[in-house]
């Protein structure tokens, strides 16, 4: 995913999915991408921790996530 696209994370607490982020920055190259780095939206800050790929989708609108 490139930065700018709309994400959800999983919460390292109850490992649901939370949205509300953008891409920052990806980490690596091409389909060697091994991390992502987020931004809230809320409150426009970057989280101070990379997300490994696996925690990391697309976000998905009121469950359609292939119409958005």
């Amino acid at each position: 995913m490139k930065a700018g696209t709309k994400v959800e994370v999983r919460s390292q607490f109850d490992h649901a999915w939370a949205s509300g982020f953008v891409v920052e920055e990806t980490i690596g190259e091409g389909e060697a991408v091994v991390a992502y780095r987020v931004r809230r939206l809320s409150d426009g800050m970057v989280l101070p921790r990379e997300f490994p790929r696996e925690e990391v989708r697309r976000e998905r609108k009121g469950g359609m996530w292939w119409a958005g």
